[in-house]
């Protein structure tokens, strides 16, 4: 047993007794209502406590997802105080991770021309980045140009990330790949510094997977949509390799089409990613699924690992992610086998 674990694993194991089961995701699919579904989450599952102070008569779906966030928080914040300093090094990426979307948020904003409104998750992050950001997030909030962004970055690592992107003109998802990328090449550096033996195996197995599948997704978007030159497309690769070898993402970036991408893609481990595509399910889809798969594989064989705590929130994540995308069916009286199909279920 790891002892250094001990804990945080007795800790994950009682809060992920609230997860949901694939019954539960087939009971909320009959539901044709917001308070049904809420009614639901209160009475048969894990959530009562977290939402039992909402009003039924007057809920909507952005109360729910805020209440599961901040949930969340509170699950990191008491898993944080588990760890001890080398735990936490690793740990703080999960924070990274909302930082950098909080960050693409406020980028999309900018690039679509519009203001950064409040919106209901203010609070969500106001309270809990006030703890751990370095970002000025109210120089965000009122920003008009990347030059002001860069300013607000100017503690963090974003900072150089935003330069580059303004040097090259680059467009909303160019940046945001390249603040991936900055993600994805702290995180691996890190795990060698902080983690040592098994601990770092599986946590490079479940970090390398991921980004050998953003480097896929990224290169079959690169040909699809946007008919990048092989040039073009390198330059926003991570430059790291687990499963893939240097020589198929040579073949991948040199391919003359998204098809093509395909039918390599097909020859590796990872030809999940592409699965049903004609069928108008997304590679990000899959990559969700094989994600959740690798999690819950983690979660069962390495339970005292810094990979185990990764892989719970990977998958508390992708739970919220399914709650909101079955409110949003009902709002929308969409068809709920088609939203099974999109969801990260089984």
């Amino acid at each position: 047993m790891k002892v250094e674990y001990s804990a945080i694993a007795a800790k994950i194991k009682a809060i992920k007794s609230s997860c949901l089961s694939d019954e539960d995701y087939d009971e909320l699919l009959s539901k044709n209502s917001v308070p049904e579904v809420y009614s639901y989450l209160i009475s048969s599952t894990g959530y009562k406590n977290v939402l039992s102070e909402l009003d039924k008569d007057s809920i909507h779906r952005g109360e729910i997802e805020k209440k599961l966030r901040l949930e969340m928080i509170n699950e990191y914040n008491r898993i944080y105080s588990f760890m001890n300093l080398e735990q936490r090094k690793i740990f703080d990426f999960w924070f990274a991770r909302r930082e950098i979307e909080y960050l693409k948020r406020g980028l999309r904003y900018l690039y679509n021309h519009e203001a950064l409104h409040e919106t209901d998750d203010d609070d969500f992050f106001e309270e809990f980045f006030s703890k751990h950001t370095k970002l000025d997030c109210e120089i965000i909030k009122t920003a008009s140009t990347l030059d002001q962004f860069i300013e607000a970055c100017s503690k963090t690592p974003y900072a150089a990330v935003l330069e580059r992107s303004q040097n090259i003109s680059a467009d909303f998802f160019s940046i945001s790949m390249m603040l991936d990328s900055c993600y994805y090449r702290n995180i691996w550096k890190a795990k060698d510094k902080h983690l040592k033996g098994s601990d770092r195996k599986t946590f490079e197995k479940i970090i390398g997977v991921e980004i050998d599948m953003h480097n896929i997704i990224w290169i079959y978007r690169s040909k699809k949509y946007f008919n990048m030159s092989p040039e073009i497309t390198v330059t926003y690769l991570m430059p790291i390799r687990y499963r893939l070898s240097a020589e198929t993402v040579k073949m991948l970036v040199s391919a003359p089409n998204a098809d093509d991408v395909v039918h390599i893609v097909s020859g590796t481990s990872y030809k999940e990613l592409f699965s049903n595509i004609e069928n108008d399910i997304f590679p990000e889809e899959n990559m969700s699924r094989i994600d959740t798969r690798i999690a819950k594989s983690v979660l069962r064989t390495e339970p005292q690992s810094m990979a185990a705590v990764y892989a719970y929130f990977d998958l508390k994540d992708y739970e919220i992610f399914n709650i909101t995308t079955i409110l949003e069916s009902i709002r929308y009286g969409l068809d709920r086998q088609t939203i099974r199909r999109h969801i990260n279920v089984r």
